[in-house]
C-alpha cells in the first residue's frame, strides 16, 4: 500500500500534513505534489518542518495567503523541486520559512510580491541554485541570512527605496545583509552600521569550486556589529576589526584562510574573544594556547586545525560549544577543573586523540561528542555521577577502547554506557574499568 497525503485545516490554518498507508520512515523519500486548497490563508509554524517520509517535489500555494510561518518548508523540498510561485497577496514569510539542510540547487529565481512585508531570518537560507531574486515595493523587515549560500546570485533587484542594491550587494536600514559575486576586494560602505549574519557567504562555492569571496575586506570606523560567520568561506587573508564595534559574532572568520587579525577583540594576531567568548581561532596559527579568562570556546571557534596541536583547556573554561574543535588535528587534549559542558560534535573526527580523562567538574556531554575519534583507546570519568548525555556520545562502532571510572561508580556508568559491558576475551567483565592510578 502506498503512502497516501492529508492536510489537517483548521479555521483557514494549515496545521500539518497527515500521512497514512505503508510504515513510514525517516528519511525515507516519497515526494509528494502539494496542492493547498483555496481557503487557506495561513501556513501554520513548523507545518511541514521535517516531517518523517515526506518531501516535496512540486507545490501550488493558494491565491489568498497571507502568512507562512516559521520554518513551515524548511527542509522539506525534494531536490527536483523547481519552482517556487509566492501568490500576489502574501504578507509574511517567517524566519527560516524555505530553510534547506542540504544544498538545495532546484530554485532559480524567486519574485517576492509587493504584499510582502517580513521576510524573515534565513528564509531561503542553502537555495545554492537561485541566480534571480526581485524583493517587492511593501517590505518593512528583511532578516539576515534571508538568502545565504547563494552561490549562485547573479542579482537582486527592488523597486522598494528601503532597499539598496548594487551590482553585487543589498543593504537594509544600514546593515550589510547579502554581498554576492566574484570579488577580489570589497570595501564595507561608511554609512554601514552591522554587518549580518553570514552576509558574505554568497560569494563562495566551498564544495563545488574554489571561494570566489574577496581576498580584502575593508571595515569602516563606524561599523557597530559583525554578525554570525559574516565572512564564511571567503578568501579572506587578514582582517582588522575597527575601535567602534562593539559585538562580534560566532566565528565570523570560518573557513577563511585568515593569517592576521588586527584592531578590537583580537588577541596575539590568531583569535577574536569577545567578552569571556573565544569566537574565533585561526586554523593555521603557530599557537593554540588559550587565555586564562574565556569561560567559553564558541561553536565552531577551532575548526579544522591544520597542525597537529596539543590543545589545553585551561579551568577558567566551563563550556566547549558544538563542533568547536570539529576534524581538528589534536595529538593530545588536556581538560582542567572547571569545564562543566561539551556541546554536540565538539571533538568530532579529532581521529588523533588516543585518551581522555575528564574533569570531575563535568556535568553534561553532547550528541556525538567524539564520534568518529576512531584511534581513541581510553576515556577516564573521575566523577561519582555519570554526566548527563544523549545516547551517542562516541559512535560505538568505531571505539575500541576502554572506560575507567571510579570504583564505586563502575555500576552507575555501566548503565549509563550499556553497550560497554558486553564480555570479551580480553575483558570478561566488560570495557567499564575501575581507575587504575598506576
Amino acid at each position: 500500500m502506498s503512502l497516501t497525503l492529508e492536510l489537517e485545516i483548521k479555521d483557514g490554518c494549515l496545521i500539518r500534513p497527515i500521512l497514512s498507508g505503508e510504515e513510514i520512515k525517516p528519511n525515507v523519500y516519497h515526494g509528494f505534489e502539494v496542492i493547498i486548497p483555496e481557503d487557506v490563508v495561513e501556513i501554520a509554524d513548523d507545518a511541514f518542518n521535517s516531517v518523517p517520509g515526506f518531501c516535496i517535489r512540486t507545490l501550488k500555494l493558494p491565491k489568498n495567503l497571507r502568512r507562512i510561518g516559521h520554518r513551515a518548508f524548511k527542509n522539506a523540498f525534494a531536490p527536483q523541486f523547481r519552482y517556487l510561485t509566492l501568490p500576489k497577496h502574501l504578507e509574511f514569510i517567517g524566519d527560516e520559512a524555505f530553510w534547506q539542510k542540504n544544498y538545495f540547487w532546484g530554485v532559480k529565481s524567486i519574485n517576492v510580491p509587493d504584499s510582502v512585508r517580513y521576510i524573515g531570518y534565513g528564509a531561503f537560507f542553502n537555495f545554492i541554485g537561485l541566480k534571480k531574486l526581485k524583493l517587492g515595493k511593501g517590505l518593512t523587515h528583511i532578516g539576515e541570512a534571508f538568502v545565504a549560500h547563494g552561490w549562485n546570485l547573479e542579482s537582486i533587484i527592488s523597486d522598494n527605496p528601503a532597499v539598496r542594491c548594487d551590482e553585487n550587494s543589498l543593504v537594509w536600514q544600514n546593515k550589510l545583509i547579502a554581498v554576492w559575486g566574484e570579488l577580489d576586494s570589497y570595501t564595507v560602505p561608511s554609512e554601514i552600521e552591522e554587518i549580518g549574519d553570514r552576509a558574505f557567504t554568497s560569494c563562495r562555492n566551498m564544495s563545488y569550486g574554489p571561494s570566489l569571496g574577496p581576498k580584502e575586506i575593508i571595515l569602516p570606523e563606524g561599523l557597530r556589529r559583525i554578525g554570525n560567520y559574516a565572512f564564511s568561506g571567503v578568501r579572506l587573508q587578514q582582517l582588522h576589526i575597527p575601535d567602534s564595534v562593539q559585538e562580534v559574532g560566532l566565528n565570523p572568520i570560518c573557513d577563511c584562510p585568515v593569517k592576521k587579525l588586527s584592531g578590537k577583540f583580537t588577541y596575539d594576531g590568531r583569535a577574536i574573544i569577545w567578552g569571556n567568548h573565544l569566537r574565533a581561532h585561526i586554523s593555521s596559527a603557530d599557537s593554540n594556547e588559550i587565555p586564562d579568562h574565556v569561560e567559553t570556546l564558541d561553536i565552531l571557534a577551532f575548526p579544522t586545525l591544520r597542525q597537529p596541536a596539543a590543545i589545553v583547556i585551561p579551568s577558567s573554561v566551563k563550556e566547549i560549544g558544538t563542533r568547536c574543535f570539529y576534524h581538528a588535528k589534536i595529538k593530545e587534549l588536556t581538560f582542567n577543573e572547571g569545564l562543566q559542558k561539551i556541546d554536540d560534535e565538539a571533538f568530532f573526527w579529532c581521529d588523533g586523540l588516543s585518551e581522555i580523562t575528564f574533569p570531575s567538574t563535568l556535568k553534561e556531554l553532547g550528541s556525538e561528542t567524539f564520534g568518529y575519534a576512531k584511534n581513541l583507546k581510553g576515556i577516564i570519568f573521575k566523577e561519582a555521577v555519570p554526566p548527563k548525555f544523549p545516547d551517542c556520545v562516541i559512535r560505538h562502532d568505531n571505539f575500541k577502547g576502554i572506560i575507567r571510572v571510579p570504583a564505586d561508580s563502575i555500576d552507575a556508568y555501566r548503565k549509563a554506557f550499556p553497550e560497554l559491558i558486553t564480555p570479551t576475551p580480553e575483558y570478561p567483565d566488560g570495557r567499564i574499568l575501575e581507575i587504575n592510578d598506576n
